[in-house]
């Protein structure tokens, strides 16, 4: 605060330019203290605002604590309880599944678990539906044999056919080039149709005795599959005997000794015959029952599991057991939402207490730059008067 220098009072006498000079004085002086007054009061009631503000902020983030502090403890009491149930909860599955033998292991057991049937055994599953051939053979062991008898039946369908319209040289077999083409293409055709119609036929054979078709039936397919099967046979094996006969003949030419039987050709050619026209006919009709076989019985057993599971479910400690287990879940579920909705309860607390904390004022403690700089202009102003003043009273001394 400003005053008048006491050291400079305002003059007796000495004219009309100094006591200008000290009005001038004194009023600058007087305008610098009124206005040091009025920006301190300005200070004080900008500094009340700011603490008027603050405490309205704290007193929201105690509302605010007071709030959250309440609806935790709600929020706590209310998963306490939860947990209390879902330990009973726990306990009545437990029982309820010992009545229907099954043992209880919370998070594991289902309702699965509680239809669970003993199931039908296979074999008694192909008895009762009184498969010829049971279960069937294992059709991957099957699956290397189809490929190779049909390579043997085409080598040796195109050797027989080669050497029966003189296309090969008993000798030289590979000597002439197109007659081995022709010969492989010919065997290659037979071959086709082996596998064309045998195979097919076989696996339908099979496939209707697998299905539990009637018998007669498939007695009645079978005798013409079979008939033809036989013409086959009867065909490759002349072929193949007619093969080994002429491959011998140059041999039985130089010694008769050496010469082939016609009834070993004939043995020799069935046996052939046998491998590939057999095999395949019996390899594809293993293929079709076992595929229809393996259908029939797993639809038995699972309708039979379904009828078994539906009587079940009618009972009552079965669906006691249930219902304690969907007792479970439903307590399991309540203890989620009640642990998210106590962890949301924070978040939103910190969060909406950061918002508030982050608006507090600062308690001012000077004045604002222009008030500075204003008193500042005003202080100089007043000096510039007390040396005017002062230099006029020092020449009229």
């Amino acid at each position: 605060m400003n005053s008048i220098d006491n050291n400079n009072p305002q003059p007796s006498n000495g004219g009309n330019v100094v006591s200008s000079a000290w009005e001038r004085y004194a009023h600058s002086a007087r305008l610098l203290e009124s206005k040091e007054a009025e920006f301190a009061d300005r200070l004080h009631v900008r500094q009340e605002q700011a603490k008027v503000h603050l405490e309205r902020i704290y007193a929201d983030v105690d509302y605010l604590k007071s709030e959250y502090q309440q609806e935790r403890a709600q929020t706590k009491n209310a998963l306490g309880t939860a947990k209390l149930d879902l330990d009973a909860a726990h306990r009545s599955a437990a029982e309820h599944c010992a009545q229907v033998n099954v043992k209880y292991e919370p998070g594991r057991t289902t309702e699965t678990d509680v239809h669970r049937v003993p199931l039908v055994h296979e074999a008694e599953a192909a008895r009762q539906l009184d498969l010829t051939f049971g279960v069937g053979i294992n059709v991957r062991a099957l699956a290397w044999v189809k490929p190779a008898l049909a390579a043997c039946c085409w080598i040796l369908s195109s050797l027989g056919l080669g050497l029966l319209f003189k296309l090969l040289v008993p000798r030289a077999l590979l000597a002439n080039v197109v007659g081995v083409a022709i010969s492989l293409v010919l065997g290659g055709l037979v071959t086709l149709g082996l596998v064309v119609f045998l195979m097919p036929a076989w696996k339908s054979i099979g496939s209707k005795l697998g299905s539990g078709r009637a018998r007669q039936e498939v007695l009645k397919s079978g005798l013409l599959v079979t008939l033809v099967t036989v013409l086959v046979f009867v065909a490759l094996a002349g072929l193949d005997a007619f093969s080994f006969l002429t491959m011998n003949a140059s041999r039985a030419a130089l010694n008769p000794a050496l010469a082939m039987p016609v009834g070993i050709a004939l043995l020799l050619g069935c046996v052939c015959s046998g491998i590939y026209v057999i095999g395949l006919a019996f390899s594809n009709f293993c293929l079709g029952y076992s595929e229809s076989a393996r259908k029939s019985i797993d639809g038995f057993i699972d309708t039979d599991k379904t009828g078994k599971v539906e009587a079940i479910k009618r009972t009552v400690p079965v669906k006691a057991a249930i219902d304690s287990l969907g007792h479970v879940k439903v307590i399991e579920e309540r203890i989620r939402e009640l642990e998210t909705h106590l962890a949301k309860l924070k978040e939103d607390n910190d969060r909406e207490t950061k918002a508030l904390m982050s608006t507090r004022p600062e308690i001012p403690t000077e004045l604002l730059p222009h008030e500075v700089q204003e008193l500042k202009e005003m202080r100089e102003r007043m000096n510039s008067d007390k040396v005017k003043y002062e230099a006029h009273a020092q020449s009229r001394a």
